[in-house]
């Protein structure tokens, strides 16, 4: 690169060091361009190192990728293909956080809704066995008083009267745990209505995290952090002659690629 003025604004930066492989000896064939009249002076070293600062601090900034949902940035060399995998893994990390959040604030809920089913099942059966005992006990006391008033002396006797009362009675009572029976069934229908309500609500929270996940494209913008002068240093300058060779018809070919 040419040395007058800043001979930075022409450079072109490598990505890594490059490997030189240096003999102990010149070969005898090497000619040496004439050096720059401005390479012979110590203080253009020290001009071209603050130069090189300046360069670095305007043009040269770190360029990083950024998503601002997830909050997430790239590391140092890491590809876009591979930034946008660390957020999907990232993504669905936060959504198996979220789903198991959801099924903890459910889950007491709907373990009490259970609970009430299971415990209205139990008071449907009792109101069955106890329907089918009165009804069993009315229907011996009716037998009783038939066959009594049949071939009892007097079919209007006091005691004939008293079991027809009693019959009349164990029926009435027999249609009221029948009735009984009918409101613990209505209970559970209504308990489990109370639960399938509980779990569609649950089932649309989870669809909708899901979605949002499956839909969910990441944007990201480039992120650029400039350095500060103080950030700066020139640890050391040096001036090379890279090696070239000329070819018959006098055209340049470069060696290396330094140049």
């Amino acid at each position: 690169t040419a040395l007058d003025g800043s001979p930075w604004e022409d450079a072109r930066a490598l990505t890594s060091a490059p490997e030189l492989e240096l003999e102990p000896e010149i070969d005898s064939r090497a000619r040496f361009a004439t050096l720059p009249a401005a390479a012979e002076r110590k203080p253009s070293y020290a001009q071209w190192a603050k130069q090189l600062a300046s360069v670095v601090y305007r043009d040269h900034a770190l360029l990083l990728l950024r998503s601002k949902s997830p909050k997430l940035v790239s590391t140092l060399g890491e590809s876009e293909g591979a930034f946008r995998g660390r957020i999907a893994d990232l993504v669905r990390s936060e959504r198996d956080h979220t789903v198991e959040k959801l099924r903890q604030k459910y889950a007491p809920k709907l373990a009490v809704l259970k609970d009430r089913i299971d415990r209205a099942n139990e008071r449907v059966e009792r109101e069955a066995e106890q329907y089918a005992d009165k009804r069993n006990q009315a229907a011996l006391s009716l037998g009783a008083s038939v066959i009594g008033a049949l071939f009892g002396r007097k079919l209007a006797s006091a005691t004939n009267v008293s079991r027809a009362a009693s019959t009349i009675r164990g029926a009435s009572r027999a249609a009221q745990e029948r009735g009984d029976i009918a409101r613990a069934e209505e209970r559970v229908e209504a308990v489990e209505q109370q639960l399938a309500d509980l779990e569609a609500e649950l089932k649309s929270e989870l669809d909708t995290v899901e979605n949002s996940t499956t839909a969910y494209t990441a944007e990201i913008e480039t992120l650029r952090i400039g350095a500060t002068k103080s950030d700066l240093a020139v640890d050391s300058l040096a001036l090379v002659w890279a090696p070239a060779e000329q070819g018959s018809d006098g055209a340049i070919r470069w060696l290396t690629d330094l140049a």
